[in-house]
């Protein structure tokens, strides 16, 4: 009986912290409305190739990259693929988003979306220096 309870009390903790968000922590917002390009990263904890990339997002993303880009994380991970597509669709970014990755999420990746076009317009992976990401979303981010 104590080996029940006891593992009761650990699925209820889990479930808490899933809940609170301290397992599934989901970035994900909202497009900005004067964002032309949004730079989303497909992320997940458990992805070597994610954290390669995040580091570099986020250096590139400090950099002076002006107006118009909107930077948005989904997070993946949980491998919950209804979840990761709703918090797409919640951030304005669900149509490119499915339209990219199909039915597979694939993580380790930042797409670039017009966000009026709703279309992937460019991808960073983890092998771009920060110089070529910036290059990269500066691109995009003219084109949109």
């Amino acid at each position: 009986m104590v080996r029940r309870t006891n593992v009761f009390h650990v699925f209820a903790l889990i479930a808490a912290l899933f809940i609170s968000g301290q397992i599934y922590k989901s970035e994900t917002v909202q497009a900005e409305e004067t964002a032309r390009l949004a730079a989303v990263l497909v992320y997940a904890d458990w992805c070597g190739s994610c954290k390669v990339l995040d580091p570099k997002v986020k250096e590139a993303q400090a950099a002076e990259l002006g107006d118009g880009i909107s930077f948005i994380t989904l997070d993946y991970t949980a491998r919950d693929a209804d979840a990761f597509f709703a918090a797409a669709d919640n951030a304005g970014v669900g149509e490119a988003v499915r339209a990219e990755l199909g039915d597979t999420v694939k993580t380790g990746v930042l797409l670039l979306v017009d966000v009026d076009d709703k279309r992937v317009v460019g991808k960073v992976l983890k092998t771009m220096s920060v110089e070529e990401i910036v290059a990269a979303l500066t691109s995009a981010a003219d084109a949109a």
